[in-house]
């Protein structure tokens, strides 16, 4: 901060300022008011609410508990030091760290901002991201493909609003290396999503495309169920981030890669999406068999019935494409859990943008 705030001390109410050595008996108190001119310590001068308090007084009475009679005031109330007074410094001291790097500027810190003269700050830039769906049947208009206006809208909902989806491509190896490279290079774009293609079916070849990317960092693969086949390339300040087509293994991929991904690009200092909002009980038992190795995300319906929390989770189906609809919250199950008995306490977790608890 570049200054104080207040730079002085400053009444909190419409009010009479004294000192309190002027009070020399119980109420009610006669003092003279002030010459325009000239303020003491033994005088009382009318101030306006946030008007600067004069320096030989250390006290505030409220118009409520005074009265003027002539070029007097007569006070009805006990004051006390500093009463009604807002301190110099107080508020913001110079010097202060009021906004560190990385954090996201909110509209509450306009008027902190204003106040203290700052009208320009540097912020990073919002990434620009392109969508694109592959799959043969979706280049052919033999299938419809909504997962990636799901995925579009969630960017947009979240305030990325440089989001754009792109006509699918087919499933041709040269023919998505080649369109992502002319993407990223176009200057237009510092984030490419894939959906679809990312498994390793005999026409899934959406990874085989990426890796031969130059790249900085990448991974093939997460420890997540669903959404076990999201991988990644980096290099620098562009990314791509492939994505299973299922919509909720694709929702999985962006909560906890793609998501993530934007927000370190953005220059975030936290860049995990999802948080735990409270701790319900869990309404029935859930068992994870051959998936115990994998983190397990397991959408769930949160409620709040007679003052206690329950959950209510689903099975986990990675082609139901109803339970994202239906889901207003999830549990992240740690590796190695194999089963959650009923009745047991779990975190919920939700997105801004995507749960609506």
């Amino acid at each position: 901060a570049p200054a104080d705030i207040p730079k002085n001390d400053i009444s909190l109410v419409d009010g009479f300022s004294l000192n309190i050595s002027a009070i020399k008996s119980d109420p009610p108190i006669k003092i003279p008011l002030c010459k325009e001119d000239r303020v003491t310590s033994r005088c009382a001068k009318y101030v306006k609410t946030c008007e600067e308090v004069p320096s030989e007084h250390n006290a505030v009475v409220p118009l409520e508990v005074a009265k003027v009679e002539g070029d007097n005031v007569i006070i009805f109330k006990r004051i006390e030091l500093n009463e009604n007074i807002l301190k110099r410094s107080s508020d913001v001291r110079k010097d202060e760290v009021i906004i560190r790097r990385g954090a996201k500027i909110l509209p509450q810190h306009i008027r902190l901002l204003g106040e203290l003269g700052i009208e320009f700050i540097e912020v990073f830039r919002k990434p620009r991201i392109a969508v694109i769906p592959i799959g043969d049947e979706y280049v052919s208009g033999l299938a419809k493909e909504y997962t990636t206006y799901t995925l579009c809208s969630i960017m947009r909902n979240l305030g990325y609003l440089s989001v754009h989806r792109l006509g699918p491509l087919g499933d041709d190896v040269k023919a998505i290396l080649t369109s992502i490279k002319e993407l990223l290079e176009s200057g237009n774009y510092d984030v490419v999503v894939t959906v679809g293609g990312s498994s390793i079916g005999l026409k899934d070849f959406t990874w085989l495309a990426v890796k031969n990317l130059k790249a900085s960092y990448s991974f093939r693969g997460v420890k997540i169920y669903p959404g076990k086949t999201t991988s990644f390339v980096g290099n620098g300040d562009k990314a791509i981030v492939v994505l299973p087509g299922p919509l909720y293994s694709a929702l999985c991929g962006l909560i906890f890669v793609l998501l993530p991904s934007l927000r370190r690009l953005e220059g975030m200092s936290s860049i995990r999406a999802d948080k735990v909002c409270c701790i319900g009980t869990l309404l029935r038992a859930l068992s994870f068999g051959r998936f115990k190795p994998f983190s397990k995300v397991v959408y769930s319906i949160t409620k709040v019935e007679e003052g206690h929390i329950y959950v209510e989770p689903f099975d986990i189906m990675p082609h139901n494409i109803s339970q994202p609809a239906k889901a207003n919250s999830f549990i992240l199950v740690d590796e190695g859990v194999d089963s959650i008995p009923k009745g047991s306490p779990v975190e919920v977790r939700i997105v801004e943008g995507i749960f609506n608890l």
